[in-house]
């Protein structure tokens, strides 16, 4: 009987479907290595099944949502805003502030009266005074943020000076600020005028330094205001640098003693437009020689030359008496005496061609010419300035 029943190997029950234990014991190695064979495969069975549950909670532990620090902890802590003393200039700041602080403390500011009277305890000298009033005469003014609000920029939110944003925007000027420091008020006032770009603009290059206008006028790159603004900017700063190292430069330059030639002329001479005269080393002047300036001639001044009235009814070069001085012209290590003719109202200073030419000076074309007249409206020689 025990020897039927080790041949069998191990039953299985009819309910559970396990393996029955065989407390006999099993001598024959076929047997043996058959059940360990079956056990072996219901191990690996287990395995994958381990496997299988391991896997499935791996990705549900990934596509779990992970919240944020800041949500699990609390909101960051902001610095309260600064009293309001009722400033025109600090109302729109001081409200946009409150509102910001209001945003970022959702949990302790999510009732309108909280909100209210965290605004009335920011106030002090003439906007607590005015505040005090409206909070027991209105009762709007404990239950609505926005309301209160609109009662503070209604009485303190007014122009600076009476003036209204559009004027103040037609009287805004550079002057001696820089152009970014123009550009943050430009820029202020602009945020609340409502005016479109193209007008802001225009009213932004009309507040700008003439000369940086004229600059301007060569830059057509910028194709929007903020580009035009800030190529603006770009500009007054290249200037004003340039400005301080030609300063700096300057003051920075040796000086330089040069032996001028001594000048031994006591009078002056009358100077003849479209010509000049050169001195000649070891000419001596007329006047020394009681000689006429215009002719050369003795007997008679030069106010009364003959030749000078003949000259102008013949319709000649004009003489006239100015105030001259003698000047030195050093050109090519050579030094030439001259007379040179003193006008502050002349509008460019000029050189006779004649001289020009005579020293060897170098030119070039005046692209458009110029048109040159006297202070009687005649033309200057051939009236025109061409190099």
């Amino acid at each position: 009987m025990k020897d039927d029943a080790r041949r069998m190997g191990p039953a299985t029950s009819a309910s559970g479907g396990q393996p029955l234990q065989i407390t006999s014991p099993i001598t024959d190695p076929a047997e043996l290595r058959d059940i360990i064979v079956r056990q072996g495969a219901i191990t690996r069975s287990y395995q994958d099944q381990v496997t299988a549950l391991q896997a499935q909670l791996s990705g549900a532990s990934i596509a779990a949502p992970i919240d944020p620090p800041s949500a699990r902890g609390e909101s960051p802590r902001l610095a309260l805003p600064e009293k309001f003393d009722g400033s025109a200039d600090r109302c729109r700041g001081f409200l946009r502030q409150c509102e910001v602080f209001f945003s970022h403390q959702p949990g302790m500011y999510c009732e309108e009266g909280t909100k209210c009277a965290f605004l009335l305890l920011l106030m002090t000298d003439r906007a607590l005074e005015r505040a005090s009033a409206i909070w027991d005469a209105d009762p709007q003014v404990k239950l609505s943020f926005a309301y209160f609000a609109g009662m503070i920029r209604e009485v303190f939110e007014y122009p600076a000076g009476g003036k209204d944003i559009s004027l103040q925007l037609m009287e805004l000027r550079q002057g001696s600020e820089t152009a970014a420091d123009y550009a943050i008020r430009f820029r202020t006032l602009a945020a609340q005028s409502g005016w479109n770009d193209a007008a802001l603009w225009a009213v932004f290059r009309a507040g700008l330094n003439p000369g940086l206008q004229a600059e301007l006028a060569c830059h057509t790159e910028a194709t929007s205001l903020s580009q035009f603004v800030a190529t603006s900017i770009r500009l007054d700063n290249l200037r004003r640098q340039h400005r301080t190292g030609t300063q700096a430069s300057a003051s920075a330059r040796p000086r330089v003693r040069t032996d001028y030639p001594e000048h031994r002329e006591e009078a002056t001479e009358p100077m003849q437009l479209g010509r000049s005269r050169l001195a000649a080393q070891g000419h001596r002047p007329r006047g020394q020689m009681q000689l006429c300036y215009n002719c050369g001639a003795s007997g008679h001044l030069s106010s009364r030359c003959p030749e000078r009235s003949s000259s102008a009814q013949a319709g000649g070069s004009s003489l006239f008496f100015s105030l001259t001085v003698p000047v030195s012209l050093r050109c090519s290590d050579r030094w030439f005496s001259v007379t040179a003719l003193i006008d502050s109202g002349a509008a460019v200073n000029l050189i006779d061609r004649a001289l020009v030419e005579e020293l060897g000076i170098p030119t070039f074309p005046c692209v458009p010419s110029l048109r040159i007249t006297a202070i009687d409206s005649q033309p200057i020689g051939e009236g025109y300035l061409t190099r």
